[in-house]
């Protein structure tokens, strides 16, 4: 893999808001080429917005899902 090469993480989230916090740390320390990261939101911490946006990197994402999607379903939507 080239060092110019696009990565997408996909971190499918319901709770604690501790591990995302803690999966967040370790993307951010992700060196190696270009990267995006995508947290897909379940709904069910309210802080999981202010969490991703206090990063202030527009390299992480949150998308929140419009029902609860259960834990394969929020797999898929990565």
């Amino acid at each position: 893999m080239s060092e110019s090469a696009r990565i997408t993480f996909a971190i499918p989230f319901l709770r604690p808001i501790g591990y995302l916090r803690e999966a967040l740390e370790s993307v951010r320390a992700h060196r190696r080429g270009e990267w995006r990261c995508v947290v897909l939101d379940e709904g069910a911490e309210a802080e999981t917005a202010a969490v991703v946006a206090a990063l202030g990197d527009p390299r992480f994402e949150r998308c929140a899902n419009p029902a609860r999607l259960g834990m394969v379903g929020n797999w898929n939507q990565g």
